[in-house]
């Protein structure tokens, strides 16, 4: 079956390909790469309803379709926006993880090669678009999930009274003072900083865990909250009155 969409997470590249290989090196391979939970929520969505017209990561460029969706990277979006002006594809559409703000790279996302850009939730939508203008018509909201089956509460044992800190964003130091204060009143604390874990890693520390405390200054969806919710583990998220 030939296919309609192509999903891209990196430029298909001799560097990107040598650097997928030195992570199978060193056993630090994933089966989704860019944002592990949006990329399996996109490919798993697309194969639980049957949809067979899309290839994930295709292995050259002549197995890429006329469509491409670029999932995460600014190197990615560079290198598709390079495919459409080449007249290689058709249509390009991109996101949620490729920039943080619309103007960011000199307003790369509002290229007049991006036919759409999706963002996880309205408000980041509209943020979008009243940084970048030219993005109006061309910004929509579409929100990934967390895949229930992976979780499984009852498989681990609660350990007496250990806490998860999350640490988003904001100061360090404001994260280290609250597990000070954990410790104080008798709870161990586990910090993780986002970005710099394994998902099997954190759903196996939330299935130990009492309770999570998040540490961030806003969320466009919050998927590791989502994820802590689907392991039955209560959230204490702090309240930064922080609004871009």
């Amino acid at each position: 079956m030939k296919k309609e969409i192509t999903i891209l997470t990196e430029p298909i590249t001799l560097k990107s390909k040598l650097k997928l290989l030195a992570k199978k090196i060193l056993g630090r391979q994933t089966k989704y790469t860019g944002h592990y939970a949006v990329t399996r929520s996109l490919v798993e969505g697309l194969e639980k309803i049957g949809y067979e017209g899309f290839n994930y990561r295709p292995r050259s460029e002549k197995n890429i379709a006329e469509h491409v969706h670029v999932l995460a990277g600014v190197e990615t979006l560079r290198y598709a926006i390079k495919l459409k002006n080449e007249g290689k594809i058709k249509k390009l559409t991109v996101g949620p993880n490729v920039v943080v703000f619309s103007t960011d790279y000199d307003s790369l996302i509002a290229d007049e090669s991006v036919d759409l850009y999706l963002q996880p939730s309205q408000w980041a939508v509209d943020l979008h678009i009243k940084m970048e203008p030219k993005m109006q018509g061309r910004c929509v909201p579409w929100p990934a999930g967390v895949k229930i089956e992976d979780y499984e509460p009852d498989k681990y044992q609660k350990k007496d009274k250990q806490v998860i800190v999350y640490h988003k964003l904001g100061c360090e130091q404001f994260c280290y003072k609250i597990a000070y204060l954990l410790r104080k009143y008798g709870y161990h604390p586990i910090i993780i900083q986002y970005g710099n874990y394994q998902l099997q890693d954190y759903i196996k520390t939330l299935g130990e865990t009492e309770f999570c405390i998040a540490l961030s200054k806003l969320e466009s969806q919050g998927l590791y909250l989502a994820e802590a919710w689907a392991m039955d583990v209560p959230t204490i998220c702090f309240e930064s009155n922080y609004y871009m």
